[in-house]
């Protein structure tokens, strides 16, 4: 596990865990096929770069405010 941390959206309190897997078979793709109403992810982009996730963080983010303050930067 990478890091747990939660937020308040008004009607409920989210509570997320970032963990950090090892893809062995396949690709990850987005959005998958769902039959319920989770939530999805638009797009995948792979980078060396993780302050790409500040602006994502600023704006809500909570899966990408666990991620940024466990490689210790500030969103």
């Amino acid at each position: 596990m990478v890091g747990e941390d939660t937020i308040d959206r008004g009607e409920f309190i989210l509570v997320l865990r970032d963990y950090e897997v090892e893809v062995t078979e396949g690709e990850p793709t987005v959005p998958q096929e769902t039959d319920s109403d989770q939530t999805q992810y638009d797009r995948l982009e792979w980078t060396d770069n993780p302050e790409k996730l500040q602006k994502c963080a600023r704006e809500g983010s909570l899966c990408a405010r666990v991620f940024l303050s466990d490689k210790g930067i500030s969103w």
